[in-house]
Parts: structure tokens; sequence; C-alpha cells
């Protein structure tokens, strides 16, 4: 138990996913198409889009883990985000 820091630790690993989530979902519209700068085949496929992708997938996960069970989801973020 984190006691009179949890709340800190909370608010910071929901904001750093929300930031996260954010840039993710802005790359992969990008990838689609929303700033039309091309580039070479080989640069396309660099890591950040790949983790790109694994961060919207964790936020994915997340939303369903938590209509399932709140507690668990916010176990959950504070693990993957916060520590």
């Amino acid at each position: 138990m984190m006691g009179e820091s949890e709340p800190f630790f909370g608010v910071a690993a929901t904001l750093m996913r929300r930031i996260l989530v954010d840039d993710a979902r802005k790359r992969n519209a990008a990838k689609r198409g929303g700033s039309l700068i091309q580039v070479p085949l080989g640069e396309a496929t660099s890591l950040a889009d790949e983790q790109s992708a694994s961060v919207a997938a964790l936020d994915d996960a997340l939303k369903i883990l938590e209509t399932i069970d709140a507690r668990q989801g916010q176990i959950i973020e504070l693990k993957f985000l916060a520590d």
C-alpha cells in the first residue's frame, strides 16, 4: 500500500496514460494519411510506431478491465505507468 502518496501516483499514472494514448493515436492517425509527409518505407516502420500501437492496445485493454473491475484497472494502470 502506498499510503499518502497513493493519490499522487494515481493521478500521475492517469495523466501519463492519457499523454501516451494521445501520442499513440496521433501517430496512428498520421499513418492513415493525417500528415501526408512522404518517407521511405523502411523509415515508416520504425519502433516508435510499434510502441504506439502497443500503447493504444494497452489503453483499450485497460478500458475493458475497468468496466469489469475498476480497482483492478487502477492497479494495472499504476503497475505499467507509475512504475
